[in-house]
């Protein structure tokens, strides 16, 4: 192998600035942190320094100014998800990772959604469909779009999102979606809007916590047939 070949290998192998990383500590605790030169991370084991981290292979372990060690890695989407800011209960990833087999998301989809919460699906729809994708979110409270927002902006991934503030009673403005998610509580009153979004061929989904509720979903969608 060449010399420029080996110092390209190295440089996708090691920490980068504006790169996520995930640090955990012998007792498992973990702390996200984008990384960015002249920062710091604070812990209750001492202070990180992000310089220190720069250029740092990934899986190495790394030690604060107390030389308690943590685990330099890179965060995968279950742990962006497990760490999101949320003030409401979210997808996790065992369903979520369902959600887009069953549904075909994939890079390069448009995938529309209503009932952004916190974003956690949201940011797990942005990553399926990145980098050449977009996720389109409906959100009736001002407040959780807000922060769903800082959540992807945080993770660099509010680019692939368009963030709506409306009531899906008033239908989407979409009419080419490959994939259409509801999260909200009645989604058999938007049976009509949603196959209006949707491309022919496209995928439909929801989630529901009550056997009731699927059953009465399952009865509107028959109907609607």
């Amino acid at each position: 192998m060449r010399e420029d070949d080996l110092i390209a290998e190295q440089i996708v192998q090691t920490a980068q600035p504006n790169d996520l990383a995930l640090l955990v500590g012998r007792d498992r605790k973990t702390f996200i942190v984008r990384l960015k030169p002249g920062s710091q991370l604070h812990t209750h084991y001492g202070v990180l320094a992000h310089d220190d981290l720069l250029a740092s292979p990934w899986g190495t372990q790394v030690f604060t100014h107390m030389e308690h060690p943590f685990l330099l890695l890179q965060p995968s989407t279950d742990d962006l998800v497990r760490d999101l800011k949320r003030t409401t209960q979210i997808v996790y990833p065992k369903d979520a990772g369902y959600i887009l087999m069953k549904m075909r998301i994939a890079p390069g989809c448009r995938v529309v959604e209503a009932g952004t919460g916190s974003g956690g699906l949201t940011l797990v729809f942005a990553q399926a469909v990145s980098p050449t994708g977009s996720v389109i979110s409906y959100e009736v409270r001002p407040e959780m779009q807000r922060l769903a927002r800082s959540n992807l902006e945080q993770l660099g991934l509010d680019e692939f999102v368009e963030f709506k503030l409306r009531d899906i009673a008033e239908g989407f403005d979409e009419h080419d979606a490959d994939a259409l998610f509801l999260d909200v509580p009645t989604p058999w009153d938007y049976l009509a809007q949603a196959h209006a979004a949707l491309a022919g061929g496209g995928f439909f989904g929801c989630i529901l916590p009550t056997t009731n509720q699927v059953s009465r979903l399952i009865g509107a969608t028959r109907s609607a047939a």
